[in-house]
């Protein structure tokens, strides 16, 4: 069922950033930025605690943009059919497996397993995150809209290398941090759901 048309109106950037959406749905949209940015920037560190080769790990980087790419394009046609608001909650699903297996999984294999997880999310958070804020806001400051966003997952990945390289200093234990990570992911998807579906309840009265 193709989704509902949104209402013939545009938000301001004022307007977006104090709406209850905004802050709802922004741990979830930062989140690839904090932790794909710290996990890469501590690849070799992590490669090492697993007993990975480096080589092996930096050739998988190759997994991680075909998925990219693939998700990134697949998402498109789905974007068109559903809708950005239906989709937006599903893209970190593939990221909490790809870090379970980070976690748990020893194999050499399991990291290549991980990146083109990651890589999955990747290419879904691109295609539908701009159109997300368009259906959300209008299209007629989308401009200033997507600049913030922007600028705000660039602030987040800043955050993500000091936190990470200070609780590895800290001894504390891959497995731990990843299961804290995936309660933030779980916690932060269900509030990106509850948001849309306001949204989309919200559009199908209007």
């Amino acid at each position: 069922e193709p989704a509902p048309e949104a209402p013939d109106r545009s938000l301001t950037l004022r307007q977006v950033m104090t709406h209850p959406f905004f802050y709802l749905i922004l741990p979830g949209t930062v989140a690839p930025s904090i932790i794909e940015t710290a996990l890469f920037f501590h690849q070799l560190t992590i490669a090492e605690m697993k007993g990975w080769s480096a080589g092996w790990v930096t050739a998988g980087y190759a997994v991680f943009a075909v998925m990219t790419t693939l998700f990134s394009m697949a998402a498109g046609p789905l974007v068109d059919r559903l809708g950005a608001m239906r989709l937006l909650p599903v893209i970190l699903i593939p990221y909490v497996f790809g870090i379970l297996i980070l976690a748990y999984m020893d194999d050499p294999l399991w990291a290549w397993a991980y990146l083109a997880l990651s890589g999955a999310t990747g290419g879904l958070r691109q295609t539908i995150a701009p159109v997300m804020w368009a259906e959300f806001g209008g299209t007629r400051h989308i401009g200033s809209i997507r600049s913030m966003a922007a600028t705000l997952s660039v602030f987040a990945s800043a955050l993500g290398p000091p936190a990470l390289g200070w609780m590895m200093d800290a001894g504390i234990a891959l497995e731990s941090m990843v299961i804290g990570t995936v309660i933030y992911i779980v916690i932060a998807s269900g509030l990106i759901w509850f948001a849309c579906a306001a949204q989309l309840r919200r559009r199908d009265f209007a």
